[in-house]
C-alpha cells in the first residue's frame, strides 16, 4: 500500500519577514528531557481505519538514535518545552551518486500549546543551520498519506518556509504472520550467518542501485549495533545453486 508520500525539501528564507520578531530557544535535545519530550509523543494518535498510539520506550531520545548514522534530536522551549522533532543523517543513493542525506522526521508539538505552530520558520532556520555544520545539503522527509493536514500545511508556500517538491510514494512491505511458510524444492530460507555478511551486503547494495533514497550498506554496519538492525535480524534465501536470490 503507498502510504507514505516522500519529499525533498529545499529551503528559502524571506529576510524581510524576520524583522522584529521573538523566536523561541532551539537546542540540542539531552537525555533529561526524556520524560517530557515521551508525554509530548504519547499526545498523538494516528487516526485511520486502526487507530495507534506512539510510544517509544525505555527512552525516546535513544530509539530516535537508531534511526540514522547520526541523530539530532531538536527542541523548541520558551520557558518551556512545545514540541520537538530529530533529523538523521545517512549515507544514501542519490540519482547525483552515494551522499549523506539529511532525514527530518518525528515532528511533534505539544497539544496544550496551539501557538507553537508559529515557530516553524525558526525551527526550519535552526534545522538548516545543522545541516550546514554537517556539511549536508539536501534533505527530505515523509508524510503519512492519510495525514492530510499535515500535508497541506507543508505543501501551501509560506514566506520563510520550505519548498516542498512531491518526489513520489514508498511502498512498505512486510511479512504475513501465521500460517505454514512453504519453501521451494532446493531453496532454502535461514538467518543470516556471520561469515555471510560480505556476499549479503554485496547483495544488497546491488539491488538497491535501482532506487533513490536506498541506504548504503558496509559490512561494518551489519556487525555493530546502530540505526541498521545488525546481521542477527536479516534473513536471506537462497536458489538451488545456492546464491542469494
Amino acid at each position: 500500500t503507498d502510504f507514505l508520500q516522500a519529499f525533498l525539501m529545499s529551503w528559502y528564507m524571506n529576510q524581510s519577514n524576520t524583522t522584529n520578531i521573538c523566536f523561541p530557544h532551539f537546542r540540542l535535545a539531552d537525555s533529561v528531557d526524556d520524560n517530557v519530550l515521551q508525554m509530548i509523543l504519547e499526545q498523538q494518535d494516528f487516526k485511520g481505519r486502526i487507530a495507534l498510539k506512539y510510544t517509544r520506550n525505555p527512552s525516546i531520545i535513544e530509539s530516535l538514535e537508531k534511526e540514522g548514522e547520526n541523530v539530532e534530536v531538536y527542541i523548541c522551549e520558551d520557558r518551556e518545552i512545545y514540541g520537538f522533532g530529530a533529523c538523521a543523517y545517512n549515507t544514501l543513493r542519490m540519482d547525483s551518486g552515494v551522499k549523506k542525506s539529511a532525514y527530518l522526521f518525528s515532528f511533534r508539538l505539544d497539544k496544550n500549546k496551539p501557538s507553537a505552530v508559529r515557530h516553524f520558520r525558526e525551527a526550519f532556520r535552526f534545522h538548516f543551520e545543522q545541516m550546514k555544520r554537517h556539511g549536508v545539503d539536501n534533505c527530505y522527509t515523509t508524510i503519512l498519506l492519510e495525514n492530510s493536514s499535515a500535508i497541506k500545511f507543508f505543501e501551501k508556500k509560506r514566506r520563510g518556509m520550505p519548498f516542498y517538491d512531491y518526489q513520489g510514494n514508498i511502498h512498505c512491505y512486510t511479512f504475513s504472520t501465521g500460517g505454514k511458510s512453504i519453501i521451494k524444492k532446493g531453496w532454502s530460507y535461514s538467518s543470516l550467518h556471520k561469515d555471510e555478511i560480505p556476499e549479503a551486503v554485496k547483495f544488497f547494495n546491488l539491488q538497491m542501485e535501482r532506487y533513490s533514497y536506498a541506504p548504503v550498506l558496509t559490512n561494518e554496519d551489519l556487525l555493530r549495533p546502530r540505526a541498521n538492525p545488525d546481521y542477527r535480524s536479516f534473513r536471506i534465501l537462497r536458489n538451488p545453486s545456492g546464491e542469494i536470490n
